[in-house]
């Protein structure tokens, strides 16, 4: 593997816009843009296309962005680029940002690896995991470990008894208490397994019930099973003193600062921290299972289940969309100061990570990495003298905590 190389855009100019999150973006608009992308010929050399390059420096010169990373892994090689608004420090592989949603991958892992080495099954119900906790059912069908970490378990996006009154940070004090007393009372309306519905809840409670398992919290089973085995030194559930001196602010809908959100009992649906150089070395190990079948990674990408979107079906979270014969395998992340996106061509040659810092999407500025004939050249970007105001940004209901 090659040394990664950052590439600096400087003179640009950048501003934020943010709202609440937690269903980290449209998924429904990625696997859109995906049916219908041309594929990208791998080339020598990490290059970032011409088109990338253009929408990330137009939507930094709009106001869209104060900063934002791109990590680019093509064939053995691998880049990264960074954006930043005029004053703004620039980016590079180690600036820290929230990653949302793209922790579910992680969770899914953790699952993935209990499966592979037969510690588990995927039709195990997840009331084994917890004893003494009632979990609903339906009709006599329990929800299992491959509901959840497939979206299909038919619990509801976030439980009703979340504080939405403390949007800053709406995580924080949602405790296993509070989760234990949700699922004591709470009726399914569908049967688990049969509809795609995607639920930050779900994923809570299979970081609950696999860290219960483990007999250790959330934060230390990951680092242990995923982050410490494949050296990534800079993701975690936390920030620590070193990683708070490289971490990115994150800003809100109309550009103010935000605070950054902390996690308790949904851990496992939304709260790692990581920089571009963590993220790609966990995607250079993605990719690596796409060619290898029989592996915990392997695993988490296999399709399991159809996901009701045009051309995607779901495996342990991650998402695998055809895009003209062109499998993509994918996620992507926000927060109430923060987007990510990770994913890869199913043949293990091309992968992205993108980082910003503000709750705006970049699934198409990933795609566009990705797969560069996705979308036709965006137009040239104004002059970058002074933040152009970032506007309101609209919330897909499905973002909204």
């Amino acid at each position: 593997m090659s040394t990664t190389r950052f590439t600096r855009f400087s003179s640009l100019t950048l501003h934020t816009p943010s709202t609440l999150p937690t269903r980290l973006v449209s998924l429904r608009h990625v696997a859109l843009l995906l049916v219908g992308a041309c594929a990208l010929q791998a080339s020598a050399q990490p290059v970032l296309a011409e088109r990338a390059q253009a929408m990330a420096q137009q939507q930094v010169v709009a106001g869209g962005f104060r900063s934002l990373v791109i990590g680019l892994v093509d064939g053995d090689r691998s880049a990264v680029f960074g954006f930043s608004a005029k004053g703004t420090p620039v980016p590079d592989g180690g600036s820290v940002y929230e990653i949302g949603s793209v922790t579910k991958t992680f969770t899914g892992l953790l699952l993935a690896q209990q499966v592979h080495a037969g510690k588990l099954k995927a039709d195990d119900p997840v009331s084994r995991l917890l004893p003494g906790q009632r979990v609903p059912d339906l009709d006599g069908r329990s929800i299992t470990l491959l509901d959840l970490v497939t979206q299909t378990s038919g619990l509801p996006r976030l439980p009703s008894n979340l504080d939405l009154t403390r949007l800053a940070n709406p995580y924080a004090r949602y405790d296993r208490a509070a989760l234990g007393s949700f699922l004591d009372g709470h009726q399914l309306k569908q049967r688990p397994g049969e509809r795609y519905e995607y639920s930050n809840l779900g994923f809570g409670l299979l970081g609950v019930a696999l860290s219960t398992q483990a007999g250790e919290s959330y934060g230390d089973l990951v680092k242990a099973r995923i982050l410490t085995p494949l050296g990534m030194a800079s993701t975690s559930v936390t920030v620590d003193d070193a990683m708070r001196t490289r971490l990115v602010p994150g800003h809100g809908q109309n550009g103010q600062p935000v605070s950054g959100w902390d996690f308790d009992a949904m851990a496992g649906a939304g709260a790692l921290k990581s920089d571009a150089d963590d993220l790609l070395r966990y995607l250079r190990a993605a990719m690596r299972g796409a060619t290898e079948r029989d592996s915990p990674m392997g695993l988490a990408q296999t399709p399991q289940r159809d996901t009701g979107i045009p051309g995607t079906r779901i495996g342990y979270a991650w998402h695998i969309t055809d895009a003209r014969g062109r499998l993509v395998v994918w996620h992507n992340g926000m927060t109430g100061g923060y987007a990510s996106f990770i994913g890869f061509t199913a043949d293990g040659q091309r992968g992205v990570v993108v980082l910003a810092d503000a709750m705006r999407s970049v699934d198409a500025l990933a795609m566009t990495a990705l797969l560069p004939e996705l979308a036709p050249p965006p137009s040239r970007p104004p002059a970058a003298s002074t933040p152009a105001p970032a506007g309101s940004a609209s919330t897909p209901a499905a973002s909204r905590p």
